[in-house]
């Protein structure tokens, strides 16, 4: 949809949402961006209530079609993805093509 005719049903009528955002859970005025969590777990250090957490995210945009609703979403931070894909780290992997 990036080249703006929707996938689904060929609409050319496409939104850019450029950075996806979430209302904050606690303040109805306040937004976090939408992420995908690539990564959450320990870091190896001990902390004092137990072992210390991280958590590696990466940021979408959105693009929506808007004759049929049908929604794309797209990674921001592709250079943080191949660095984990490659050491094999969090929940990404590569996938080779068939």
């Amino acid at each position: 949809m990036k080249a703006g005719k929707c996938a689904n049903c060929d609409g050319e009528k496409v939104y850019e949402i450029t950075e996806a955002l979430l209302t904050h859970h606690k303040y109805a005025n306040a937004f976090l961006p939408l992420t995908l969590t690539a990564y959450y777990g320990p870091t190896g250090e001990a902390g004092f209530f137990g072992d210390k957490l991280d958590r590696v995210t990466v940021r979408v945009s959105a693009f929506v079609c808007g004759g049929c609703g049908y929604s794309e979403l797209y990674a921001k931070d592709l250079d943080r993805l191949a660095k984990m894909a490659v050491k094999g780290e969090g929940n990404v992997r590569p996938v080779k093509a068939r």
